[in-house]
């Protein structure tokens, strides 16, 4: 065996016998503290009380998901141009999400606005013109078909009064 390998040989036998014996030593000493009652004293670490405020919960991360889902819908199309309500907020039934352009609605009311008030001055014409008609035709100043071409005109308004307002059956309902 080379001289190298001795040596390091004998250096691991020493170093374990070294250890061995320390060991020994350590336990003999514990074992002689033991039967006399005392226990080898324990360190103690002390700090300086401070106060600190404690929080009632605990922030942890996470995600929830719903038992339901429900579909929201408005009974107009629209551009949305206010939302209300964020992901997460509870709603009660009724509640507004969000609010529509109004924009088309409003100029589609004007527009049948104006139509009403149209069909209402061409109705009350035409009212005046067949109760002017029925005086001629008394008079025998007309023929029945002139008398017929004015209530059929009243009656073609009054069709149009109604198509623009469904809970009517004529203008004079109305006006």
């Amino acid at each position: 065996m080379p001289v190298k390998y001795r040596l390091l040989a004998t250096l691991l036998w020493t170093s374990y016998a070294l250890l061995a014996g320390m060991g020994t030593i350590a336990w003999a000493q514990q074992t002689k503290t033991a039967k006399k009652g005392k226990s080898p004293p324990t360190p103690v670490v002390t700090a300086a009380v401070q106060s600190h405020r404690l929080s009632s919960s605990i922030r942890l991360p996470g995600s929830v998901e719903t038992i339901r889902k429900t579909q929201v819908a408005s009974p107009i199309a629209g551009l949305v141009t206010e939302v209300l309500v964020r992901d997460g907020d509870r709603i009660e039934k009724g509640q507004v999400l969000a609010r529509l352009s109004t924009d088309a609605l409003e100029a589609r009311h004007d527009t049948l606005e104006a139509q009403l008030l149209e069909s209402r001055a061409r109705l009350r014409a035409a009212e005046s013109k067949v109760t002017r008609a029925e005086e001629l035709f008394a008079a025998n100043v007309i023929a029945a078909e002139q008398l017929d071409d004015s209530r059929f005109e009243v009656d073609a308004l009054n069709a149009r009064w109604a198509s623009l307002t469904p809970n009517s059956t004529s203008a004079s309902d109305r006006a």
